[in-house]
C-alpha cells in the first residue's frame, strides 16, 4: 500500500504541470462564466381560485368542466401572439436583439420566460384525487423592474380574461337558450294553428268525440227500433181496420140527422122561420132533402152492390197477406172486383141525378173507421219519413265513428308534435331561468373567481444563474481534468522512471538504484526559483491592487460595491 502511494506521489510530482495547468484553466473558465453570465430576475404572483359564494344547490353555474382544462384554455388565450406582442412593445423587451429577430421569435422567447404553475391540493387524507386551488404566474428577465411590471401585466390580463370569458360564456348560454325558446314558441304557435285547422276540417270526427258519437248511434238505433215497432203497429192496425171496414155498409139507412129525410125536413122548417131561402144553411138542407128523395128509389140496389164490393176488397186484403199477386184466388177475386166496379160505374152513369149521392158513403161508423184508416196512413207516411231521417242520421254518425280511427293517427301525430314542442319550450324556459341566474352571478362576481393572494413584487436577488453551483462544478471539473491529464500523460509516456518498470522490461531484478546527483550550483538555482516565483506573483498582485486604488477607484469604495454586488449575486 505504501509503495503504491509513493509511486503516485512520484508520478504527481513528475507530471505536476499536467495537473495545475488544466486546473487553473478550468477554474478560470468557471469563474469567468459565473461572473460574466448576466443575472436574471424572476417575479411571480399567486392567484387563488375561489369557489362560488352562493351554494350550488340554490343557483347552478353554466360554466362547467375541470379547473385544469379551463385554466389551460385561458392560458392559451392570454399567451396569444397579439397579447404578447403588445407586452413586448409596451415594455420594450429584447430591444438589443429586436433588429436581428422576427416578431414570432421574440414572442417564442417571451413565452419561454413565462411560467404558469398550478398549485394542487389533495381532497381528503385517504384519497388520491387532487384539485387545483391556485396557480402562479411568473416571468424571468434581466431588469428587475421590467420583470415586475410584466408579471403584473400578465396577472391583470389573466384576471380580466377570466372575467370576460366567464361572462361571455354565461351570456352566450342565455342568448342560445333565448333563441331556442323563441324557436319552440314559434313551433307551438304553428302546431296550434295546424290543430285548429284540423279541428275545423273534422269537427265531428275527432277522437275525443268518438264516445259521444257512439252514444248518439246507440240512441238513434233505439229510436229506429222503436219507430219500426211503431210502423209495424200502425200497419197491423191499418190492416185490422181495413178488414173491419170491409164488413161495414157505407150506405146505412139508419135514422141519423144527415140521412133521415124527415129529420132534415123538420130542421128545414125550423130554420125557415129564422133564415131566408138564400141562406147557405137553407140551401144545403134543401139540396140534401132533394138528393135523398131522388135516390130513395135506387139506393137499395147501389148499396147492395157497394156492400158486396167492399166485402170483396176486404177478402182481397186478407188474401194478399198470405198469397202473392199471381195466386189463382187473388186473380179470380180481382176479376170480380173489376166487374163489380164497372157495374156500379155504369149504374151510376145511367142515373146522373143520384150518382153523386150513391158514390159517397153516409154510414157514420164507416166514415169514422175510414177516417181512422186515413189517419193511420198519414202516420205511416210520416213515420216512414222519420225512419228515413233517423237512418240517415245513424249513417252520418256511423261514418263519423268509422272515420275516427283514420283521423286519430294524424290527430295524435299533431298532438304529439304539439306536446313535444310544449315540453321543449317548458324545459328551455326552466334552463333559461337557471342560465340568467348564473349570468347574474358572473356579473356580480359571486360565482367562481380568481383573486390575487400574492401580488408580484420587485425582485431583489437574481434567480439565475446559480453562481455558487457553477463555481463548485468548475472546481470539481478542474480537479477531475487535472487528474485525467496526469493519467493520460503518464500512459502516453514510454520512458522508464521506476526500477519496477525496468525489471519488468528486462526480466531481471534491479540490483541497485543510483539517485540523481545535483551540484551546489543547481541546488542554488532551484532555491532561487522557489523564492523568486512566489515573490514575483505577490509583487504583481500588490502592484495591480495599488494601480486599481490610485488609478481607478479607492479600495474601500470598491470593496463596498463588490460586497453589495456579491450579496446580490449570491
Amino acid at each position: 500500500m505504501n509503495d503504491n502511494v509513493s509511486v503516485f506521489k512520484r508520478v504527481f510530482f513528475r507530471r505536476k504541470w499536467y495537473f495545475f495547468v488544466p486546473l487553473l484553466i478550468i477554474i478560470t473558465i468557471s469563474i469567468t462564466t459565473a461572473f460574466v453570465i448576466p443575472p436574471k430576475y424572476k417575479s411571480k404572483s399567486t392567484i387563488l381560485i375561489e369557489t362560488q359564494v352562493v351554494p350550488e344547490d340554490l343557483v347552478r353555474t353554466t360554466i362547467t368542466g375541470f379547473v385544469e382544462a379551463r385554466l389551460q384554455a385561458l392560458s392559451q388565450r392570454v399567451l396569444s401572439v397579439p397579447n404578447l406582442t403588445k407586452i413586448i412593445q409596451k415594455y420594450h423587451l429584447y430591444a438589443d436583439i429586436k433588429d436581428n429577430h422576427t416578431n414570432q421569435e421574440l414572442v417564442e422567447k417571451l413565452t419561454a420566460n413565462i411560467e404558469l404553475l398550478p398549485i394542487t391540493t389533495k381532497l381528503g387524507r385517504k384519497t388520491d384525487q387532487i384539485a387545483t386551488t391556485a396557480f402562479e404566474i411568473g416571468f424571468e428577465g434581466e431588469d428587475p423592474k421590467t420583470v415586475a411590471d410584466v408579471t403584473n401585466e400578465l396577472t391583470s390580463i389573466f384576471l380580466q380574461a377570466n372575467l370576460q370569458d366567464r361572462e361571455g360564456k354565461a351570456k352566450t348560454t342565455v342568448d342560445f337558450l333565448n333563441s331556442q325558446q323563441n324557436a319552440f314558441k314559434d313551433e307551438i304557435v304553428k302546431k296550434e294553428k295546424l290543430i285548429a285547422e284540423f279541428k275545423r276540417s273534422h269537427p265531428s270526427e275527432l277522437p275525443e268525440l268518438i264516445q259521444s258519437n257512439r252514444n248518439i248511434m246507440d240512441r238513434l238505433a233505439q229510436e229506429i227500433n222503436l219507430k219500426k215497432s211503431e210502423l209495424r203497429r200502425f200497419a197491423d192496425q191499418k190492416s185490422f181496420l181495413e178488414g173491419q171496414l170491409a164488413t161495414i155498409d157505407p150506405y146505412s139507412n139508419e135514422n141519423s140527422p144527415d140521412t133521415n129525410i124527415e129529420t132534415l125536413t123538420r130542421r128545414y122548417t125550423a130554420l125557415k122561420a129564422t133564415l131566408s131561402e138564400n141562406h147557405p144553411d137553407m140551401l144545403t138542407l134543401k139540396n140534401k132533402i132533394a138528393a135523398l128523395q131522388d135516390a130513395s128509389s135506387t139506393h137499395e140496389n147501389v148499396g147492395d152492390m157497394q156492400a158486396e164490393l167492399n166485402e170483396l176488397k176486404a177478402q182481397k186484403a186478407i188474401l194478399e197477406k198470405s198469397y202473392s199477386n199471381i195466386h189463382p184466388d187473388l186473380i179470380a177475386l180481382n176479376k170480380k172486383i173489376t166487374l163489380l166496379e164497372e157495374t156500379i160505374s155504369d149504374y151510376s152513369g145511367s142515373s146522373p141525378s143520384t150518382g153523386q149521392s150513391a158514390l159517397h158513403p153516409n154510414n157514420p161508423i164507416y166514415l169514422n173507421m175510414l177516417h181512422q184508416i186515413e189517419t193511420i196512413t198519414i202516420d205511416l207516411r210520416e213515420g216512414k219519413k222519420e225512419l228515413q231521417a233517423l237512418k240517415k242520421n245513424y249513417a252520418i254518425y256511423a261514418r263519423r265513428v268509422e272515420n275516427t280511427p283514420k283521423i286519430e293517427q294524424e290527430y295524435k301525430s299533431l298532438l304529439r308534435g304539439y306536446t313535444t314542442a310544449q315540453n321543449q319550450y317548458e324545459s328551455t324556459t326552466s334552463r333559461l331561468m337557471v342560465a340568467e341566474q348564473a349570468l347574474m352571478l358572473e356579473e356580480s362576481q359571486m360565482a367562481e373567481k380568481m383573486t390575487i393572494i400574492s401580488p408580484p413584487v420587485l425582485p431583489e436577488r437574481p434567480s439565475s444563474p446559480n453562481r455558487l453551483a457553477i463555481l463548485f462544478l468548475g472546481c470539481a471539473l478542474a480537479f477531475a481534468g487535472g487528474i485525467a491529464m496526469v493519467a493520460f500523460a503518464e500512459n502516453m509516456d514510454h520512458a522508464i522512471h521506476e526500477p519496477l518498470d525496468l525489471a519488468n522490461l528486462v526480466g531481471q531484478p534491479v540490483m541497485a538504484v543510483i539517485p540523481v546527483i545535483t551540484t551546489a550550483r543547481e541546488r542554488m538555482l532551484s532555491k532561487i526559483r522557489r523564492i523568486a516565483i512566489p515573490s514575483g506573483v505577490v509583487i504583481l498582485i500588490i502592484s495591480g491592487i495599488l494601480s486599481i486604488h490610485f488609478l481607478y477607484r479607492p479600495l474601500d469604495i470598491l470593496w463596498v460595491q463588490l460586497s453589495r454586488k456579491l450579496y446580490i449575486i449570491f
